[in-house]
């Protein structure tokens, strides 16, 4: 049976789009929790987040390593032995126009047929709408399986390049945030499940489609509407979605780019190792290539699913562990789930 016979539509969604090798794709790249700060509701994901992904397709944000402890971002509190992370700002590679008006990414299985839309006789285009988009953008497919983003005004690429500094400060404070998120914070996730933020592509209105063992052409109407307010930014919907799951978000400020559409970054998980005086060794990986065929195809149990910790199964990949790295601790962190093995000798891995 193939493996996506048994996901819902968010898992269909990432597992196809991963082997764009761009990342961890967020079927709802924003939230706008009450609970999170101010400015972090302004302007979506950080680089130096730490939290973990949610069933709902997000990231649950819980603190920020390149800030102190009393910046508003860290408001809802930090490890007792938080430390800045010490980054210079220089290395981080931007690229304000990664994606021109218009784009789309598409799964490769899917063979998205893409069209723009004619206006109807007398309407006038919507103000600040690109022209690439137009009156809309119309998908179909003959695939039984795909996933699909759409970025109506583009996006934009933000990566700090200090990878290395990264991989040794989550190293040093793996344990410590284990017992931090689920001790103090009771969140309750699983091992492999903890993520370091250090890039991302942003954008300021998407729309995500996913579908399997579609039946027919599966048809997609991804359409701008006048904003509620006739100074804000446009709106997008999807007015047709045949034979396919789809959500569609914007902000409401125009050049607002804060929807993450992909994450970038490093997972952190905790190895048992088979020596006594050292038995407990952080793991942690920076995944920027994944073997879709594999993925889509093989679902590996080394680290146990958890509701509350989101779509953070395990899958194998084909390419050689160069970007894995163990690095060995000895303190035992006060928390039962921490023990589960993290079995990188049979090349198990969790994208992001």
């Amino acid at each position: 049976m193939n493996c996506t016979q048994q996901l819902n539509p968010i898992e269909v969604y990432s597992s196809l789009l991963l082997p764009q090798g761009r990342g961890y794709p967020l079927w709802k790249p924003k939230s706008d929790s009450s609970h999170l700060p101010k400015e972090y509701r302004r302007d979506g994901i950080h680089i130096g987040d730490v939290g973990f992904l949610n069933d709902f397709g997000g990231f649950e944000f819980l603190f920020n390593v390149c800030h102190p402890a009393n910046h508003p971002l860290n408001i809802g509190g930090v490890p007792s032995d938080f430390e800045i992370l010490e980054l210079d700002q220089n290395q981080i590679s931007e690229s304000l126009h990664e994606f021109k008006p218009g784009s789309r990414i598409a799964s490769a299985s899917c063979h998205i047929c893409q069209v723009r839309l004619p206006f109807p006789d007398g309407q006038p285009p919507i103000p600040q709408v690109p022209e690439e988009v137009g009156a809309g953008l119309s998908f179909s497919s003959s695939a039984t399986k795909g996933a699909l983003l759409i970025l109506p005004e583009g996006a934009k690429r933000s990566d700090h390049r200090q990878y290395e500094k990264f991989e040794a400060y989550a190293a040093k404070y793996a344990h410590s945030w284990y017992s931090y998120i689920n001790g103090t914070l009771a969140c309750g996730v699983s091992n492999g499940a903890i993520y370091l933020i250090n890039g991302f592509d942003k954008a300021r209105a998407w729309g995500v489609a996913s579908f399997k063992d579609a039946q027919r052409n599966v048809c997609l109407e991804f359409v701008p509407k006048m904003p509620a307010n006739m100074k804000g930014a446009p709106n997008y919907w999807f007015r047709r979605y045949d034979f396919a799951d789809c959500d569609a978000d914007d902000d409401d400020e125009y050049q607002n780019q804060s929807g993450s559409v992909f994450l970038r970054g490093f997972r952190i998980a905790i190895k048992k190792t088979r020596n006594p005086f050292n038995p407990l060794a952080a793991a942690v990986e920076r995944i920027q290539e994944v073997d879709g065929n594999i993925l889509l195809n093989q679902r590996a149990a080394s680290i146990p699913y958890h509701r509350s910790a989101g779509l953070q199964q395990a899958y194998p990949v084909t390419r050689s562990l160069t970007n894995l790295t163990v690095h060995g601790n000895g303190a035992l962190p006060n928390n039962g789930d921490l023990s589960v093995p993290f079995n990188h000798a049979t090349r198990y891995q969790v994208c992001l």
